[in-house]
Order: structure tokens, then C-alpha cells, then sequence
């Protein structure tokens, strides 16, 4: 509950992401400053009066307090840098620079006068005060030896914004300024009396530049090391300079210093790079946008430059950006893209509908060199559609591969008939459904009369095979009937079968329940529906769904058998799921291994399983549940004989974790040489796998296992090898 109104107590709350602390304090609290891992506040008591800073840090259950000596005046604000190292504290009268413990003060400054909007930091060595009047406003910065520099402006103050290398305020005036630290490789070139190994390598380039002889004598004194810290420094300042000309003149020293390294391979990369992001940044200054490098970097690199251009419309400029900023083929496409919408925003001068489309597809095939953006031609519709162009918008998006891209497309533009061919071509239920939903929204029965030409024209006929035909239409029943009297009596009865896929993926009871009983309900009417029709379809289909019966009455009688909790089978389950669970049942009753392999034999015999195929399952029934007794007796006699000599059985003993033995005796018994060495490399077997490639004759091989194994079998092999 809240305090009384008397109360001193001050609260404080600190939102976390699982938890909200509620922080109770005996002092009144007069600032509060946090970073990513602390939170500080400013307290003060009355009597006798006293100032203290509370701490908290994950996992923000307790505040720890240290006093504050030596002032007069509670402090107002508090600033934490970006490295989180450091507090800045300030009071009427002082501000004051300490270590973030208060172990150390770095700085005190007089900041007596008209108290500050707000306190800042300007980097880890810069605090910025920021003042704000009616008319006018100004910022001062003091640096780490109580240097200071103000700024004034004659308009009010609306926003500001501090990053790790600048200060940006923002006036009513509607100007925006930044005040930038010079960053470190500038101080390092231009610095007075510089003797940076940057500086020199700068100053030779221009005495080169004026034709003196003698200018590479002072850069042939710089180690290869030194040379190369120069060139990377002048990068960085021209990457950080504001004005295009110094930025030119540091990149040209910068290549002036690479000409005296012997390997300039690890630099030259790095110097193309460099300055082909110092070029987009003179053209993005040359646009009025004020962009260096690091926030180039920090803002997403040119793809935030391809977004910025493409807003600007300026799609020339951003073809050329792309050219020679050795862009990624998506981002050159994105330019494409953006110049072919700038070509149809000027297609209202009478140019024809076919005209316009040859144009722009022309324009994406020769400069993209016949590569397209995904859904590139859905989204220049779209463009096309918003612009009044509903006869471009149609024929481009004609043009899209991308079914489903397509479809949404035209579903944006309202074609519902054009929306529901492009989903029946995809053969995708769910997304024709969606169609027809937005259809019947429309009123009436346009629904029913859509399904009805889109059945009669025949372009759903794949889509309505698919499992998941319950997304198409809601009632099953008018479906059935539409289909039927279409004459498509297999995909009449696929409802039914579907309805029965769809309670058993449902879980509509379990093992044995009314999802079983219901699937065997909806299986029997599909065989009546398949009976109806008398082609090829219908015939295979009333096959399957009576194969489908048996399989289930089989199932049934096993749970019975086995018990529902241990049979590892549901409804709708393969036969050879059906195998695989009778099979792991040995493992539970090891005594009566030979009538549950038996009982297995019956059921693959009964749906006509291939001996490899019925061989194979039981190999990794028995593998799964570790039965490698049987296996190995099941591999040495008549009913392993299809798989004992394939990969099948060793692949099964690796994946189940058989012992050492049991691997290294599967691989043997395995004929193809190609199949028994990727099994020995497998298992990092590098003896055998040497062997292996010895009879193979494969030298590669053969050096890949010399290299691979460890020194312990390394003599073994080369021993291989060589003989």
C-alpha cells in the first residue's frame, strides 16, 4: 500500500523483463540514472543533512549506499557513460567526474548559474550540459582536464540525442546540429606536431604531390609495421572526415603509403573497400545527408543506403551506387526493381499496356542478367495497381512464378477470379480456401458458382488430391456433391479419406478410441463414394481404402495381442509402422521372440511387403530397441539374406549405439566398397578405412585417412599406404 502522505519515503520502479521490483528507500531520491547494468540514484536526508548514492545491480533485489562527501547541494542529475565505467554528478554548483564506485574523482568543474535541461555524455571523455530558454539555446562540453567549449543558438531547444561520438540538437527552428569529438585517427594525421607514423606518411604524400625529390625519404624510414598502422589510420580518417577533399587527400596518402609495403595484398582489399564506402558517403553528403562512416556501419551498411535512395526516389543515383559499390546481386536487383517502378510511374503517356510490360521486363532481364528477386514481379503489380495502372498490374503479375506470391497479389487488387486460378495452379488447398473465403465474404453464392467453373475448367483437379482438402470448403457433404457431379468420384471419396487422416492426426481418442472407430466410420463411407465411379482413379483408390481397413482390423487385434500401452502403433500408421512395433515387442518378452517374428512374417505377408523392404524394417526394429542377439541370428540365417551384405544393418548399429564388435563386424560383411569405406569413416575407423581405400585403389583416400587419424594409429596407416 502507499505510504502516507507525510511520509519521506520515495519510490522507485525498475521494469526487468520477468519481474517488476518495487524499491523502497528512507531518503528522498532527487535523480536516477541507469545503464544495461546498474541502476543509480541521488538521495538525500534532512537532519542532518546528507547526500548518498544507492546502487543497484542484478539481480535488483537489495540497494547498496555510498555516502557523498563534500557537498552543499542535493545532486539534480546523474549520467552514466557508454562504457558504464564512469559517473558524471551534478549540483547546483559543480559538476563532478568520478569512477562509477566513487573510488577516484577524475574532474570538478564550476557549473554555478542557471541550473541545465539536461546532463549528458558526449562519448567516455565528453559531458555535454544542455541549457534551453525561451528563444534560445546552448550546450556546453567539458572535457576530461576541465576544458569546455559552449555553442549557442537563437532558437528553442526541441530534442537532443547523445551517441558514443556525437552530440545532435535538434532547434525549433527546424535546424539540426551535431556536435562531433574529433575522432582519434583525424587527431593522429592533422594533430599539431603530430609525429604519428600516419601524419609523416601524409606529409610525404604532399611533398610528392608538389614534386619535391626528396619526399620519400621520410616514409622509407617507416618499418613495414609502422607503414602498415599509417594506412589504416588514414583510412579511418577518411571514413570519419566530414569534407570531401580532405577525404580525397587521406585516401590518396593512404594509397601513397601502400606503394612502400612489398605485400600489400592484406591492405589492398581493404583499401578498395574503404574507398568505395568513402564514395557513397560523398553522395550521400552531397544529398544532405551528414553520414560517417561508423554510422554508415551502424545503421545497416549500403543495404540502409539502397532503403534511403529508393525513398528519395532517386533510382539513377542508386544504380550507379550499387555499380560501383560492388553490391550483392539482391541489393543490384532491389535497384533494378526500384528504376522499373520509376517507369511505370510514368506510363500515362500513352504509352500501350504491352508496350510498358515489354519495357520493364526488358529493363530487369538486361541488367539483371536474367535474374530475378524473389516475388519481384508480384510487388512491381502491386506498385503498378496503387498507381491507377490496373492493365500493367494485371499483365506483370501474369508474369510472377511464385503461385502464392501471386495469389496475394491479385487478392490485393481485388481480381478474386484471376486470385483463385493463380491458388488452383499452386496446388495448394489452404491457399485456394483462403480464396474461396474471400469470395463467399462477397455475398451471395458466388462461391458455390466459383467452385463450380473452377471444377468445370478443370484447374484445381491436383489441388483437390491433397491431404488437407478440409481447408477448401467447410461442409463436406456440398463438396462431395460438387465433385460428384463433376464426375470426380476419386476425389469425392479423398474427402472421406481425408476426414478419417484428419481424426486420427487430431488425436480423437487415442489407441483403440472413437478416433480409431470414427476413421474406420468415414474409410467405409469412402468405399461406398469410390464405388460410384468406374474409372482407373476410383478403382486404385477403392484398393487402397479396403487395404487401408485391413491394415486397421490388424492394428486392432495387436493392441489386443500386446496391450494398447505397448504397441508403439496408431491409427493410420504404415505397415511398415505396423512391423516395426510388433517387432519391439520382443524386447519386452524376449521368451517369445519366435511367434511375435512370426506374427510380424504374417502381416508382411499378408500386404504383399517386398522382401528387402520387410527385411529392412525389421533391422531397425531390433536396432531401435537394442535386440542385437536376434539381429546377428536374423543376419546369419535365410531371413536376413536380402540386407546381410548391404549397409543397411551397419547403419542401424551405429545410429543405435551397437557395441564395437557388432560395428566393425556389420561393415565387413558389407560387399560395396564405396559404402563399407564411408562407414569406416564414419566411425573414425582410420585402419580399416585405409584398407578399404587400398583396394579401391583411391590415392586421395588414402592420404585423407593418413591426415585424419591421430598419432597413435598414424604408423599403421602410412604402413598401409605404402605396402
Amino acid at each position: 500500500p502507499p505510504p502516507p502522505a507525510s511520509s519521506a519515503w520515495r519510490y522507485e520502479f525498475l521494469v526487468l523483463p520477468t519481474k517488476q521490483h518495487c524499491i523502497a528507500t528512507s531518503s528522498t531520491v532527487t535523480s536516477v540514472t541507469h545503464s544495461p547494468n546498474r541502476l543509480l540514484l541521488a538521495a538525500s536526508s534532512p537532519s542532518p543533512p546528507s547526500f548518498s548514492l544507492l546502487t543497484l545491480l542484478p539481480p535488483y533485489t537489495s540497494l547498496s549506499s555510498t555516502a557523498l562527501p563534500g557537498l552543499t547541494s542535493a545532486p539534480t542529475h546523474l549520467s552514466l557513460p557508454p562504457s558504464d565505467s564512469y559517473l558524471a554528478l551534478l549540483t547546483a554548483e559543480t559538476l563532478t567526474v568520478a569512477t562509477v564506485d566513487l573510488s577516484a574523482t577524475i574532474l570538478t568543474f564550476n557549473a554555478s548559474g542557471s541550473p541545465p535541461l539536461s546532463l549528458r555524455w558526449c562519448g567516455d571523455d565528453a559531458v555535454s550540459l544542455l541549457y534551453a530558454g525561451a528563444s534560445s539555446a546552448a550546450a556546453v562540453l567539458v572535457g576530461p582536464f576541465g576544458d569546455y567549449k559552449s555553442f549557442t543558438y537563437n532558437s528553442p531547444l526541441m530534442s537532443y540525442r547523445t551517441d558514443p561520438s556525437s552530440l545532435s540538437i535538434l532547434l525549433a527552428s527546424g535546424e539540426s546540429v551535431r556536435i562531433t569529438r574529433t575522432p582519434p585517427s583525424i587527431a593522429a594525421v592533422a594533430g599539431v606536431g603530430s609525429v604519428d607514423p600516419a601524419a609523416i606518411v601524409r606529409s610525404a604524400c604532399q611533398d610528392f604531390t608538389a614534386g619535391d625529390v626528396n619526399a620519400d625519404a621520410a616514409a622509407k624510414t617507416l618499418t613495414p609495421s609502422q607503414l602498415t598502422a599509417a594506412v589504416t589510420t588514414l583510412l579511418s580518417a577518411a571514413l570519419s572526415c566530414p569534407d570531401a577533399k580532405d577525404a580525397k587527400s587521406l585516401l590518396s596518402a593512404a594509397s601513397y603509403g601502400l606503394t612502400f609495403l612489398r605485400d600489400q595484398r592484406a591492405l589492398a582489399g581493404k583499401f578498395r573497400g574503404e574507398a568505395r564506402t568513402i564514395r557513397v558517403l560523398m553522395t550521400l553528403r552531397a544529398l544532405g545527408l551528414d553520414v560517417c562512416g561508423g554510422e554508415l556501419h551502424a545503421l545497416g551498411g549500403i543495404g540502409w543506403v539502397v532503403g534511403v535512395l529508393e525513398a528519395m526516389r532517386k533510382h539513377k543515383l542508386l544504380m550507379e551506387v550499387v555499380s560501383y559499390a560492388e553490391c550483392s546481386l539482391r541489393l543490384k536487383l532491389r535497384a533494378i526493381e526500384g528504376m522499373a517502378k520509376g517507369m511505370i510511374g510514368g506510363v500515362g503517356g500513352g504509352a500501350g499496356v504491352n508496350e510498358t510490360v515489354q519495357k520493364i521486363i526488358g529493363l530487369l532481364k538486361e541488367q539483371g542478367g536474367g535474374r530475378f528477386l524473389p516475388a519481384q514481379f508480384a510487388r512491381l503489380s502491386l506498385h503498378a495497381w496503387r498507381a491507377g495502372e490496373e492493365g500493367v498490374a494485371a499483365a506483370l503479375n501474369h508474369c510472377e512464378v511464385d503461385r502464392v506470391e501471386q495469389t496475394y497479389a491479385f487478392l490485393d487488387m481485388g481480381m478474386l477470379q484471376h486470385a483463385a486460378e493463380a491458388a488452383a495452379r499452386s496446388r495448394n488447398a489452404e491457399l485456394l480456401g483462403e480464396v474461396l473465403g474471400k469470395v463467399e465474404a462477397k455475398g451471395g453464392g458466388a462461391r458455390d458458382q466459383l467452385i463450380r467453373s473452377l471444377i468445370r475448367d478443370k484447374l484445381p483437379a491436383e489441388c483437390l488430391k491433397m491431404k488437407r482438402l478440409e481447408w477448401l470448403y467447410s461442409d463436406r457433404k456440398s463438396l462431395m456433391g460438387l465433385l460428384l457431379a463433376a464426375g470426380m468420384s476419386a476425389d469425392a471419396g479423398n474427402v472421406k479419406v481425408a476426414d478419417a487422416v484428419r481424426g486420427w492426426e487430431g488425436g480423437g481418442g487415442g489407441k483403440g478410441g472413437a478416433g480409431e472407430e470414427d476413421g474406420a466410420a468415414h474409410l467405409t463411407e469412402a468405399k461406398k463414394v469410390l464405388s460410384i465411379g468406374s474409372d482407373n482413379a476410383a478403382a486404385f483408390m477403392r484398393a487402397c481404402v479396403d487395404e487401408q481397413l485391413d491394415l486397421l482390423t490388424e492394428q486392432q487385434q495387436a493392441a489386443k495381442m500386446y496391450g494398447h500401452a505397448l504397441l508403439k502403433s496408431e491409427p493410420g500408421d504404415s505397415v511398415v509402422g505396423l512391423v516395426k512395433a510388433i517387432v519391439h515387442q520382443a524386447a519386452n518378452d524376449p521368451r517369445e521372440a519366435t511367434k511375435i517374428f512370426a506374427h510380424a512374417d504374417s502381416i508382411a505377408r499378408k500386404f504383399k511387403m517386398g522382401e528387402k523392404r520387410y527385411q529392412t524394417a525389421k533391422v531397425r526394429a531390433l536396432a531401435e530397441t537394442a535386440q542385437w542377439p536376434q539381429l546377428r541370428l536374423m543376419l546369419d540365417g535365410k531371413g536376413g539374406k536380402s540386407v546381410a551384405s548391404t549397409d543397411i544393418p551397419a547403419k542401424a548399429a551405429i545410429k543405435w549405439g551397437a557395441s564395437k564388435t557388432d560395428q566393425e563386424r556389420l561393415i565387413e560383411a558389407v560387399v560395396d566398397k564405396e559404402a563399407r569405406y564411408a562407414l569406416w569413416y564414419s566411425i573414425e575407423d582410420w585402419k580399416n578405412a585405409a584398407r578399404c581405400a587400398r583396394e579401391m585403389k583411391d590415392v586421395d583416400r588414402m592420404r585423407e585417412c593418413a591426415a585424419l587419424c591421430g598419432s597413435k594409429d598414424r604408423g599403421i596407416v602410412e604402413q598401409i599406404i605404402s605396402s
